[in-house]
């Protein structure tokens, strides 16, 4: 049986005369605090029997994403058994995990494309949605403007990356689904050149005027996961989701490249404080007023002045040229090996 020690402590008091005073301090250890749902996983951590966490490879507001090997993968000797796992974070205040983590994978799994993150499928582990994914190395295209001399890239790279990503978002219009949160922290930069859009948590359905047809638009208040820097005024109004908010998020996005800031001149972490007029925007340097007038032209307040393809804004800010019928097999890094010329076709 442990006894407490007995210690003295000394105190002042009101004479200025100090006094000794007895504390009790216990020798039995203090039990740990409880980890909270939403912490970290510890490495070594097995989800569905099979997936066992190596580590955290980013954090987000809604989310948690983990690189993990499949056990099952290595048990019948398959090369790649490295996976993504997104874990939805639990907080009352975020949107249902769950609607969000079946979103993804139904969305993903309906548009498959070169240029979009291949996603397996969804679990549940102690009440967290988790979306199984490609392991994909590299980087996101936010974390390399940040470190590129003035946080922009060269004109040529810039058109390559915004039509690979207009080949998975022109897939998903065809289909009547918008992404919702086209962004720099939502591209990937793979090392081998190629580019990958993810996250389709928060995509929903167009409005029926576009003349498709199937479920209704989930409710709006379960998707609040959009950044409000690249999102359309209408979807930062909460107006029903159009194609016309892709194009303007991806206008957003082939500004910051070239410029290195966004459209409306506000720092990269800074609030939307501007108000959208198209016209007090100054035209970046490496764009011709030729090029600029088309880019101008997706960044309109009006949906009705804006492209209504994805393809199509690209196209005109490109000059005619169509680089993401190769952007699949070269890549914006294919030029460095020699795979693309100055004039945006393969040799």
């Amino acid at each position: 049986m442990r006894h407490p020690i007995r210690t003295m402590d000394c105190t002042r008091s009101a004479a200025g005369v100090d006094r000794p005073r007895d504390v009790h301090r216990s020798t039995k250890r203090s039990e740990p605090a409880p980890r909270d749902r939403d912490d970290p996983l510890p490495c070594g951590t097995v989800l569905a029997g099979r997936y066992v966490i190596s580590r955290c490879a980013g954090d987000g507001a809604t989310s948690r994403v983990y690189r993990a090997r499949d056990a099952l993968a290595e048990r019948f000797r398959r090369r790649n058994t490295d996976v993504a796992l997104k874990i939805f974070k639990t907080a009352a205040e975020r949107p249902s995990a769950i609607e969000l983590a079946h979103n993804e994978a139904w969305m993903a799994t309906q548009f498959p494309h070169p240029s979009a993150a291949r996603v397996h499928g969804f679990f549940e582990h102690q009440d967290r949605a988790v979306v199984t994914m490609e392991w994909i190395d590299g980087e996101t295209l936010e974390t390399r403007l940040r470190r590129m001399p003035g946080q922009r890239l060269p004109l040529d790279e810039a058109l390559v990356i915004a039509s690979c990503v207009a080949g998975p978002l022109a897939i998903a219009h065809e289909a009547g689904v918008v992404h919702c949160d086209v962004k720099p922290g939502n591209i990937l930069m793979t090392d081998t050149g190629a580019v990958k859009l993810i996250d389709f948590s928060t995509a929903r359905y167009a409005q029926p005027a576009s003349g498709v047809t199937g479920s209704p638009p989930p409710a709006p208040e379960a998707y609040v996961g959009f950044s409000p820097s690249y999102a359309s005024p209408q979807a930062r109004s909460c107006a029903p989701a159009t194609v016309s908010d892709d194009v303007y998020s991806l206008a957003c996005v082939l500004y910051r490249m070239v410029a290195g800031h966004l459209p409306n001149g506000e720092s990269v972490t800074g609030d939307r404080t501007t108000s959208d007029r198209a016209a007090h925007w100054p035209r970046p340097r490496a764009l011709s007023r030729r090029r600029w007038s088309a880019l101008r032209r997706a960044l309109a307040t009006r949906p009705a002045q804006r492209p209504g393809d994805v393809r199509e804004f690209v196209g005109s800010v490109a000059g005619g040229r169509m680089p993401w019928l190769f952007c699949g097999a070269y890549g914006p890094g294919a030029k460095a090996r020699g795979r693309w010329t100055e004039r945006g076709s393969p040799r």
